[in-house]
């Protein structure tokens, strides 16, 4: 019997942090740029939706419930105390740090990586979910609580933003050559 036949079980911690543990991993990198703060905001997040499995009825429901707790508890993450009062490693001891790691990408070092991570947050998180994480306009809307004219605006405009970007730091590479 697949799962399918089976129906959805909001209690199938292994299926669910399987199917989704990845996907809320990846949106806490982007949102908060540091290893460490993402598998802090994930393990969040799996404690409060166990607190909260049982209200959860569908699926869809869960993804749209999961993606908004990250994004709640990355807010919270990035205007905390120390967030605010504790400086960036140099961006060359960041690079050596992240190639370490199987996640590189996730950490910045792609060139259309940094630029997404440059924008504002509200077009980085329509892009990422869409893009990345293969979201649907309506999908979105319904995890971020926004109408879909709104999430469409934010697409356009986040991708204007990007295209920009990304001419601009070719430009600056190629001066610099």
């Amino acid at each position: 019997m697949d799962r399918a036949e089976q129906g959805f079980d909001p209690r199938d911690y292994d299926y669910l942090v399987a199917a989704y543990g990845p996907m809320i991993y990846r949106l806490a990198q982007s949102r908060l740029r540091h290893l460490q703060d993402a598998e802090d905001v994930c393990q969040q997040v799996w404690l409060a939706y166990v607190r909260h499995a049982a209200k959860l009825k569908s699926e869809e429901h869960v993804k749209a419930w999961l993606i908004r707790a990250t994004l709640h508890r990355c807010y919270s993450a990035g205007s905390s105390a120390y967030t605010r009062h504790h400086a960036e490693l140099s961006e060359a001891l960041q690079h050596r740090l992240a190639s370490d790691h199987p996640e590189a990408f996730y950490s910045g070092e792609s060139e259309l990586r940094q630029q997404l991570n440059q924008l504002p947050a509200k077009y980085r998180d329509c892009l990422y979910l869409y893009y990345y994480e293969e979201l649907s306009v309506a999908e979105i809307a319904r995890a971020l609580r926004r109408k879909e004219g709104t999430i469409k605006s934010c697409l356009h405009r986040g991708r204007r933003l990007l295209q920009q970007a990304l001419k601009q730091s070719a430009a600056n590479g190629e001066a610099k050559k």
